[in-house]
């Protein structure tokens, strides 16, 4: 529809693209207030800025991995059905690999071809961490941020 409207599909995804991240940063917000209200310990004793850049993160691959999604279907109806099937299951299947079978060792790169496995990952590895009173503070970005690059680099490495 926009197409035929004259608008270019560029200007378009542009447009979708900052709606996303806007609103992604509205939820995140809403998330990361009602989390220090209750005093959740992740939120009020690890690093602010290591937590706005790893959310920023998380955003722009979820984003990412919206639009990808996007483009197997046509009914919105369909699309939200599915986009909570694999949120629950992904987050299922995360929780039971990172307690399970990657407790004590470093998850191999296909767990890390998947980005949500990478963020929950990362959730999981800063709850372990607060946990013992010891939550990550804005010198450990490099070791937090490893899991994040770990994906990206694989990536450019066989590109």
């Amino acid at each position: 529809m926009s197409q035929m409207s004259g608008m270019r599909m560029s200007v378009y995804w542009a447009v979708a693209y900052v709606y996303d991240l806007m609103l992604y940063v509205c939820i995140s917000l809403a998330i990361a207030a009602a989390s220090l209200a209750f005093s959740m310990r992740l939120f009020t004793q690890t690093s602010s800025a290591l937590l706005i850049i790893m959310f920023l993160l998380w955003g722009h691959a979820l984003i990412g991995l919206c639009f990808l999604l996007s483009t197997f279907f046509s009914k919105a109806r369909t699309a939200s059905v599915v986009g909570y099937l694999i949120v629950i299951i992904s987050v299922g299947i995360s929780n039971l690999l990172n307690s399970t079978a990657f407790l004590t060792s470093t998850p191999p790169i296909w767990y890390m071809i998947y980005p949500p496995f990478v963020f929950y990952r990362a959730i999981y590895i800063m709850e372990e961490v607060c946990v013992d009173f010891a939550c990550f503070q804005l010198d450990d970005l490099f070791s937090v941020c490893c899991v994040f690059c770990h994906f990206f680099l694989f990536k450019i490495q066989y590109l």
